[in-house]
């Protein structure tokens, strides 16, 4: 069902949860952490990447939560984050999200949207990466962000829930892809270069 809630409502608001997204550098990007480690409180860089004027899209507003890995996120959290976007003026929600757990996420969300009222007009799209923003140019999470909030700033979005997520195309260079999430219809994918999930596959 298409948004109702009026459309002079420009802003976006984006909702930062930590994932590799937000996290510190990786000496080697093609052998990541177990675990996701992150800036001192108070430093967020997706905020810092989205107020950045060379940046701008789109008008956001940022709330930076608790930085997790994407393993620590559980539905007490995800309850917080349904508050948020419940208060929130925006129906266009962005969140920023660790992969591990993107689905059971999208999921947990998906199933708020049908039955919170708070949601009913929201549009709701989840993105990370593979390598942290504070890696610099060679992070997906760059073009991961930009695709997100171009998708959002499309009045012709239906109500939902997305996921944008990168992955090669034929010319072998990173491309964000979207998806409209459904129950049971998508699992991980890995990218055979690296072995590493950053897609989403539809089941068979």
């Amino acid at each position: 069902m298409r948004s109702q809630r009026n459309t002079a409502t420009k802003s976006i608001l984006v909702i930062t949860t930590g994932g590799t997204i937000g996290s510190l550098p990786y000496p080697d990007p093609r052998k990541p952490p177990k675990y996701s480690f992150f800036p001192d409180l108070g430093s967020d860089p997706v905020r810092d990447l989205l107020t950045n004027a060379a940046f701008g899209i789109t008008k956001t507003r940022v709330m930076s939560l608790e930085p997790r890995d994407s393993k620590g996120i559980d539905d007490a959290y995800r309850e917080i984050i349904v508050d948020t976007v419940a208060q929130a003026d925006e129906y266009r929600i962005l969140i920023t999200h660790g992969t591990d757990s993107m689905l059971q996420s999208a999921e947990y969300f998906y199933e708020q949207l049908r039955n919170n009222s708070g949601l009913k007009d929201k549009i709701i799209l989840l993105t990370g990466a593979m390598i942290p923003l504070a890696n610099g140019a060679e992070s997906d999470g760059i073009a991961n962000l930009k695709f997100s909030l171009e998708q959002l700033s499309q009045q012709e979005m239906d109500n939902g829930i997305y996921i944008v997520l990168s992955d090669y195309d034929a010319g072998n260079i990173w491309m964000p892809q979207i998806y409209l999430f459904e129950p049971n219809k998508y699992e991980k994918k890995y990218n055979t270069k690296d072995g590493r999930y950053n897609r989403l596959g539809k089941k068979h």
